[in-house]
C-alpha cells in the first residue's frame, strides 16, 4: 500500500498566499480538535477556513500533508513557549531552574490539549513531526550542561541518563494530566508537585 504524501505541494510566496495557508492550518487544528482525525475532512477544513477545496489542494496534496503541517505548527508553538527566556533560567539556582523548566513544559502541553490528543493518539505516524529531533537534542544537551554546572548538588554522575529519565517522566505527566485529563489542568499545585518530584530525584 502506497504511503500518503505528507509534504506540502508548494510553499506560499506572497502575503496573500501565506494568509491562506495560515487560515487552513488554523482551521485544520480546530477541526481536528473537535472531530478527531478520521472525521476531519478536507471539505470541512476548507469551509472552516473560508477557502475553496481547490485552494486547499494548491498547497496540500493530501489530508495527511495538511495534518502533518498542523502538527508541525503546533509543535513549533510548543517550542516557542518552552524556549522563552531560556537563557535567564540557566542563571537561576537549581530549585528555581527546575521549577521554571517544569512550568514551561506544562504550559507548552497545555496549548490546545484537544489537538495534542489527536496528534498523539489518532495520528501515531505523525508523532515524529509533532516533536522535532533537533529540539530533543537541544533540550537534552542544555539540561545536561546545566546539571553538570551544578554537579556538586546533583546526586547522579550520569547526567545524560538522568536527563533522559526526567524528560520522559515529566512529559508523561504532562501528557497524562494536562493533555489527557481535563479535570486536572495545569495548576500551581501540579507545578509544585512535579517540581518536588524532579528535585528529589536530582538533588543529593
Amino acid at each position: 500500500m502506497a504511503r500518503a504524501r505528507t509534504s506540502p505541494r508548494k510553499a506560499p510566496q506572497q502575503s496573500r498566499s501565506q494568509a491562506t495557508v495560515d487560515a487552513l492550518l488554523e482551521a485544520g487544528g480546530r477541526v481536528l480538535g473537535q472531530t478527531g482525525y478520521a472525521r476531519a475532512s478536507v471539505n470541512r477544513i476548507a469551509q472552516t477556513a473560508g477557502v475553496s477545496v481547490g485552494s486547499l489542494y494548491q498547497y496540500f496534496p493530501t489530508k495527511e500533508a495538511l495534518v502533518a503541517a498542523v502538527a508541525k505548527r503546533h509543535s513549533d508553538r510548543m517550542i516557542e513557549i518552552f524556549q522563552r527566556d531560556l537563557a535567564d533560567i540557566a542563571a537561576l539556582p537549581l530549585p528555581a531552574a527546575v521549577r521554571a523548566v517544569v512550568e514551561r513544559t506544562l504550559e507548552a502541553y497545555a496549548l490546545d490539549p484537544a489537538l495534542r490528543r489527536v496528534i498523539t493518539h489518532d495520528v501515531p505516524q505523525l508523532r515524529a513531526m509533532a516533536r522535532p529531533r533537533e529540539f530533543d537534542a537541544f533540550l537534552q544537551e542544555a539540561l545536561v550542561m546545566y546539571f553538570a554546572y551544578h554537579a556538586d548538588r546533583v546526586r547522579t554522575a550520569n547526567m545524560k541518563l538522568a536527563v533522559r529519565i526526567l524528560r520522559t517522566a515529566v512529559e508523561a505527566i504532562a501528557s497524562e494530566i494536562v493533555v489527557g485529563d481535563e479535570e486536572l489542568p495545569h495548576s500551581e499545585e501540579l507545578v509544585a508537585e512535579v517540581t518536588w518530584l524532579v528535585l528529589r530525584y536530582v538533588e543529593r
